[in-house]
Parts: structure tokens; sequence; C-alpha cells
């Protein structure tokens, strides 16, 4: 499994930045730390591959803006729901 965490804070960052990434057992202990603090997880295989190529704490490049911005909606709507 692959699993790459996200940060955006819209009054500081230009663009989301990667914070976490791995493959295999560091992959699976994102997704296990992600889930057992409640951080909304959303699985997109290809796109998780993309952003693993990319270093840590860099920002997304613009080519990824639309799908990054699909998962930060589907984590806004989350977020709104248990309001």
């Amino acid at each position: 499994m692959i699993s790459v965490a996200l940060k955006f804070l819209p009054e500081k960052d230009i663009a989301p930045k990667i914070i976490a990434s791995g493959e295999g057992f560091l992959g699976d202990k994102i997704y296990q730390i992600a889930k057992k603090k409640n951080i909304p997880i959303h699985k997109d295989p290809i796109l998780s591959k993309a952003l693993s190529n990319l270093p840590i704490d860099s920002e997304i490049p613009v080519s990824l803006y639309k799908a990054v911005a699909l998962v930060f909606a589907f984590v806004y709507k989350i977020e709104n729901r248990l309001k």
C-alpha cells in the first residue's frame, strides 16, 4: 500500500504539501495512524503513486492541483457532515 499525507493551510500555504509518504510497511503505518487519529482517508492509488514520487515537505505540482482539489473537497464534505 502507498500512503501519502497532505497538509494545506490556505492562510499560509500556496498549495498543499506532502508531509508523509511511504510504501509497504511505512505506507501501512501512515494509514493506521491516520485511521487511529480519525483523519479522513481518501483512497486513490494512482494519485498516491504520483504524489509518493515527490519529496517530503514539497508542494504538489500544478499538474496535480485538480486531482488533489477533489481529495480536499472530499475531506471538507466529511468534516462538515461531522459538525
